[in-house]
């Protein structure tokens, strides 16, 4: 998914060159300056502006040296989960990241700090919470190239040569253009199919009835290898090659040799009605999110396990020819490399630190670049010894209550009068029209400080706590909506609202996923108007508009 967004600008630029070892950013300073930073779903792509002229040969892993596997800093593995200690002990400046949470102004929904394999710092933001799953979004393809590696280690495919059209034999494209047939994995993984659409494209494929031949009979734009164009269906299709090669299905496949091998038990991964993978709609929380980076960190290496291949490790973090700063499904930073998702769900690593930061968020028109500066300008300038540094425990105990405090709910306000139509809907049940989101019927109960919201979705009602003191209720649901924009609303839910007048409820609703809405309720007499606004794809998702009625 995708987003246009200005290259960091020259005081940010500055700020990495100060703080920054000078031979590792005057290797990469004229790629930074000049490279744009592309974002994830329900955003515009913006391809760079001079295409390469001819053909860009696809690297092949196996031809990429490497450096041994990095273990010397993996004194225990957090298969089990991770070990923290203070920041000193890790060669860090607590009181340096206590002014970064003093001063933090940003939609993040965490933050995890972790040097030598503990964390050091984590802050949660009201209302997310540490063992909350959160959604990547275009942060899954990270995962999904990983798998990709597994399975050419495995023998399911041959190299990145080989082309796409080979692996559905069955399926003609819509065209006659001849430049399809020459789309290889490489092409896909670099996103450099040529294929023509923005992520707009990409949603019209899941309404669709036929995703997979939606996504092969898409026009071309460029020859193959020639343009780099992050489009989301290029992940998908990487996703098709691995369900028609895998004859356990790539959902097992991503369980049994990925996930379970790293200790992640509590994962959402969200498939297509054929199963395959959906690449924005991998769910984890944010400490199993940081476990990619870590074992890319060890160049795939896990508890004495290759779990991914060392070359494909080192192909995938490096940026591609004629790509700017992308490599396989990864996106490549002066400080080191980082999984990457619309509104901040990033996973930094940084091997010169032996580090990695994670965060999510709900930044809207961002991808990591608020992360990114955070790093530059804070985190790396607080690691300022590879070994451990004095206790200072007045600095780590006033850090450890800043990212309390974050995580820590605003004061209850007085709740407004109830106008009489609060009163009325009492017992009440409207039905409501078909539509996007699959809610059939809701009923809307209002006891101060708070209002029950039940809502029929599959058949099965879901009761939801509304708090009307300005201050979230956070109920447990498994789903409550259809699959939306390429990602299942699901988890807890955190809901607040208030009468707008005397015949309009208005409703946020945060999901510990990261998704929010706006829900509006228009009542006139035996009618409602149900609005319900997207409040990260603005601009791009439209408000959906539901009328229903009074059961009788």
């Amino acid at each position: 998914m995708s987003q246009t967004r200005p290259t960091l600008s020259e005081a940010i630029v500055k700020t990495i060159v100060t703080h920054m070892k000078a031979r590792l950013f005057k290797s990469l300073l004229s790629l930074w300056i000049t490279v744009f930073v592309a974002g994830c779903a329900g955003m515009t792509q913006t391809p760079p502006s001079t295409p390469s002229p001819t053909p860009v040969p696809i690297l092949t892993p196996t031809s990429i040296p490497t450096s041994a596997p990095l273990t010397s800093s993996a004194t225990y593995w957090p298969t089990q989960g991770w070990r923290t200690s203070t920041p000193e002990q890790q060669g860090i400046d607590s009181e340096m990241l206590a002014r970064m949470l003093e001063n933090i102004k940003t939609s993040l929904h965490s933050l995890l700090i972790i040097r030598h394999g503990y964390i050091v710092t984590e802050a949660y933001f009201y209302p997310f919470r540490q063992n909350d799953q959160h959604m990547l979004v275009c942060a899954t393809k990270s995962f999904l190239s990983a798998l990709t590696g597994i399975a050419l280690n495995q023998g399911y495919i041959g190299d990145v040569n080989q082309r796409l059209l080979d692996f559905f034999p069955q399926r003609i494209p819509a065209d006659n253009d001849l430049r399809k047939a020459s789309i290889t994995l490489g092409h896909l993984l670099a996103n450099k199919s040529g294929l023509a659409g923005d992520d707009r494209a990409y949603f019209e494929m899941l309404q669709s009835n036929d995703w997979l031949q939606f996504a092969l009979d898409l026009p071309m734009s460029a020859e193959p290898g020639t343009r780099f164009n992050y489009f989301t269906i290029n992940s998908y299709l990487l996703s098709a090659v691995l369900q028609a090669k895998i004859d356990q299905g790539v959902e097992a496949f991503a369980q049994k040799n990925l996930l379970e091998p790293l200790g992640i038990s509590d994962a959402y991964w969200g498939t297509d009605p054929d199963g395959r993978l959906i690449p924005t709609d991998l769910q984890l929380s944010t400490r199993d999110m940081a476990k990619l980076g870590y074992l890319y960190l060890h160049q795939g290496v896990w508890d004495g396990q290759q779990i991914v291949p060392a070359e494909w490790v080192a192909a995938s973090t490096q940026a591609q020819p004629g790509t700017g700063r992308y490599g396989y499904q990864w996106w490549v930073w002066p400080f080191g490399y980082a999984a990457e998702g619309g509104w901040e769900q990033c996973i930094f690593v940084i091997p010169e630190q032996d580090m990695m930061v994670v965060s999510t968020g709900g930044l809207i028109g961002s991808m990591c670049a608020d992360t990114a500066l955070l790093i530059a300008s804070d985190i790396i300038p607080a690691a300022t010894s590879p070994e451990p540094l004095p206790e200072n425990l007045q600095a780590a105990a006033r850090l450890e209550s800043l990212s309390e405090q974050l995580g820590q709910p605003p004061a209850p306000q007085p709740v407004p009068p109830l106008p009489a139509t609060a009163s009325a809907l009492a017992g009440k049940t409207f039905l409501l029209e078909e539509n996007a989101l699959g809610w059939q019927a809701f009923a809307l109960e209002f006891q101060e400080p708070e209002a029950q919201l039940t809502l029929l979705f599959n058949d099965q009602p879901q009761k939801l706590t509304i708090g009307l003191d300005n201050v979230c209720r956070i109920t447990a649901v498994e789903q409550v909506a259809a699959l939306y924009y390429g990602i299942t609303l699901r988890g807890p839910v955190a809901l607040k609202g208030v009468w707008q007048d005397e015949t309009t409820f208005s409703a946020t609703a945060q999901f510990l996923n990261g998704n929010v809405l706006g829900l509006r309720f228009s009542f006139d007499q035996d009618n409602v108007t149900v609005r319900v606004i997207d409040l990260l794809r603005v601009g791009f998702a439209p408000d959906q508009n539901i009328s229903g009625m009074l059961q009788k």
